[in-house]
């Protein structure tokens, strides 16, 4: 990719650029539950909460992996209404969202700012890239706008776009091309930096991107793919980036 040629880069959210994994997620998964099943208790009849934890956690968990193949994307608030019609907690649709508010709020209590990350934006803005975000979640996308928003950096990207709004998950590859396509960049104009290889780095090198690898400690990494290159920290970005230019 010659220097002339670099138009714009992609960035993964999670792990990238904010932390959404401070706390072990076993446990916060558990907590997150338990704040939402406060609101059924009180007003619906719902089993015990250990009974309620494990049979609702089981079928999430199974249906996730199911989605982890087929790649379609799990949007969690319609998930929890057909799985509170489908378990007779509750006869009719509407409640889905209110819970995920509710479920949402231990994980928004422990994100953080990844080092780093509103200056290498700012740097790639200023060099004139156009920048944009290509994240993987479950949770309707004006969660993670707030938290952008909060964190401020929401007004660097260019474009935006979530799973949970196009309804596929990286490494799906249209994902991807949306991101592109919304950026008016071909796959040679543009970088892609992530944290993940099968869904960052393969999902990216599918559509013909270059994919740097932003390295997690204790992430697994025994898929089979190669980054164009490895960055441990945030602020080795710029430097790199023009390198493989």
């Amino acid at each position: 990719m010659d220097v002339t040629m670099l138009k714009g880069i992609l960035f993964d959210l999670g792990s990238t650029l904010i932390e959404f994994d401070n706390t072990d997620w076993g446990k916060l998964e558990q907590e997150c539950l338990r704040n939402a099943y406060q609101l059924l208790s009180q007003d619906y009849r719902v089993p015990q909460w250990e009974q309620f934890a494990e049979e609702f956690l089981g079928r999430f968990h199974q249906d996730w992996l199911e989605a982890d193949q087929t790649l379609r994307e799990i949007r969690l608030a319609d998930w929890v209404s057909h799985y509170l019609q489908e378990n007779h907690v509750i006869s009719q649709d509407g409640i889905g969202r209110e819970f995920i508010n509710l479920y949402y709020q231990p994980i928004a209590r422990q994100i953080s700012l990844i080092e780093s990350a509103g200056e290498v934006l700012s740097h790639f803005k200023q060099e004139g890239l156009r920048i944009g975000l290509v994240s993987n979640s479950s949770f309707p996308s004006e969660f993670h706008l707030r938290e952008l928003e909060e964190f401020g950096l929401k007004n660097y990207f260019d474009y935006v776009i979530f799973s949970h709004d196009y309804g596929f998950r990286k490494p799906h590859p249209g994902l991807f091309c949306e991101g592109l396509n919304n950026l008016c960049l071909s796959p040679e104009e543009v970088i892609f930096v992530g944290d993940r290889l099968r869904e960052d780095v393969a999902g990216a090198q599918s559509v013909g991107m270059k994919a740097i690898l932003k390295f997690k400690p204790g992430r697994d990494y025994s898929f089979r793919a190669v980054p164009d290159a490895v960055i441990h920290h945030l602020n080795e970005l710029p430097k790199l980036v023009h390198q493989l230019s």
